[in-house]
């Protein structure tokens, strides 16, 4: 208990340590900041139509607590990644002794995606969590001594898992296969685990007469997007590609060659955990299909943080064949250490050795551009967040993101225009928006779609594509091509 208790503080310590250092550089975490927020003022509704529950109302808690919009969802999101390393710590412990679970823990520690997504909001951690809860109970009812109670409280934190992520549905099936000997424990776990997807299908088919609505919304998005816009046989297989490129390198080679050779090995020696294999393979099949797709999943790095949540354990037996004598603790955490990393600051290099690129965005530290950190310092410098409301024009989707979280607004403050190629303006919510700000501010880039700032008689005027009333605006500063503006509603241009 105490060496599990060290594990957590060490993972806790390492991420406050790069929490001064990083930015949130995901889009998603950002969104599902400000609709947290938005949901709480309204909360008789789910947070939203197209992503699961569950991930909000941690937010909403940790608003309640902390209320710093962009620190109080970071720190809860950290606590959930070092709790993952306790969990993979006790459940490597049971089957392969301390000093492969201190490795493997040492791993998920200094993981450099994981490492990376930690300090964000994203949901991915959390889900993490579940997802190594469950595989722990499933360690436990595949035990001689398991028993349908370690089943039920595995199928209990899957449905928890597939509250936050859709991804856990698909593991149903897969990590019922691991107890197909034990029909009693098996049935406890299907029926705990399908908990919350029947009754969210059941929910959309009640509300919107589709139960797969969550998903047609995803895709649609994806669609709008242009995601698969001019994709060619060599993009597909860029594609194809994808997932063991962000394994290899997002792992690090050497945690890599462990699960690799651990998970050969138990094949070969058909060792009691090798049906663990049967969800990696079958996520990773999936992930692959949905990357090449492009339908659900787009090719970010966090989506790859399941599989190699799945492959893991492998290292544990990898580890104990390839570094037998290698026991003392302090031994191994540095030698995870001092091989992760090299690879946790690299951004985008060919390894020639290889020939294969190292997928971007796999330092561990998160940072955007200084052209965003400028825009950002622009905005926090003249807008007056309960007084003002504003208008962000849409440049990409990360420092997009960042900049709505860090001017610290309340969302019904900020209308953002639509991100993507083909995305359209909603026209009545932003003329509602105008009616409740008559006055605010106005961020307009260099190339915005829909917005066009033009001197008429001697004022300026900001006109909206599609929207019929015209805004004055006065300048107020630049930066990096950008331009705010002071806003005031005027009267529609003449015809």
């Amino acid at each position: 208990m105490r060496r599990a208790w060290l594990v957590f503080v060490a993972a806790l310590l390492v991420r406050l340590i790069i929490l001064p250092f990083s930015m949130t550089t995901e889009a998603d975490a950002a969104s599902r900041v400000l609709i947290t927020e938005h949901w709480m003022q309204h909360p008789f509704s789910v947070p939203h139509e197209a992503w699961p529950p569950l991930h909000f109302y941690l937010i909403a808690a940790a608003l309640l607590v902390g209320k710093d919009p962009v620190l109080a969802p970071i720190l809860m999101t950290m606590l959930f990644s070092a709790g993952t390393a306790v969990v993979l710590y006790a459940m490597i412990r049971r089957e392969w002794g301390e000093a492969p679970a201190l490795f493997v823990a040492g791993a998920w520690m200094f993981y450099p995606v994981a490492l990376r997504y930690s300090v964000m909001a994203v949901s991915e951690i959390p889900f993490a969590f579940f997802i190594s809860l469950t595989m722990l109970q499933l360690f436990k009812a595949r035990a001689e001594d398991g028993g349908w109670r370690s089943a039920l409280w595995a199928g209990f934190w899957l449905t928890m898992a597939g509250a936050v992520r859709f991804e856990a549905w698909m593991l149903i099936p897969l990590f019922g296969l691991l107890l197909w000997k034990k029909p009693v424990a098996l049935f406890a776990f299907l029926a705990m685990a399908s908990l919350f997807p029947v009754a969210w299908m059941l929910r959309c088919f009640v509300r919107l007469g589709d139960p797969f609505s969550s998903f047609t919304n995803t895709a649609q998005f994806g669609l709008l997007d242009g995601i698969n816009e001019g994709l060619t046989p060599h993009k597909q297989i860029k594609r194809a590609v994808y997932l063991p490129e962000a394994l290899f390198f997002g792992l690090t080679p050497l945690v890599s060659v462990a699960c690799i050779v651990g998970a050969t090995l138990q094949a070969a020696r058909r060792g009691r955990q090798r049906l663990w294999l049967i969800p990696f393979i079958g996520m990773s099949v999936v992930l692959v299909d949905e990357f090449i797709t492009g339908k659900y999943l787009m090719m970010i790095p966090r989506y790859t943080i399941l599989a190699g949540l799945l492959i893991l354990p492998f290292a544990a037996e990898g580890f104990a064949t390839l570094m037998p004598r290698l026991h003392h603790p302090a031994a191994v955490s540095a030698f995870v250490l001092a091989t992760m990393v090299p690879f946790s600051y690299i951004r985008h290099a060919n390894v020639h050795a290889v020939a294969m690129a190292v997928p971007p965005y796999i330092e561990a530290v998160p940072r955007l551009s200084p052209k965003a950190q400028s825009i950002s310092r622009l905005l926090n410098e003249h807008v007056r967040p309960g007084a003002d409301a504003l208008i962000l024009d849409w440049w990409n989707w990360s420092e997009t993101g960042y900049v709505m979280l860090m001017v610290r607004m309340k969302p019904e403050q900020i209308f953002r225009m639509p991100g993507g190629e083909h995305l359209p303006l909603e026209s009545d919510r932003l003329a509602a928006f105008l009616r409740q700000n008559e006055s605010g501010v106005a961020l307009v880039g260099p190339k915005s779609r829909f917005i066009e700032v033009k001197n008429v008689d001697g004022s300026r005027i900001l006109s909206v594509r599609g929207l019929e009333k015209n805004l004055r605006v006065d300048p107020i500063a630049s930066a990096e091509g950008f331009v705010l503006y002071r806003y005031r509603t005027a009267e529609p241009e003449p015809r």
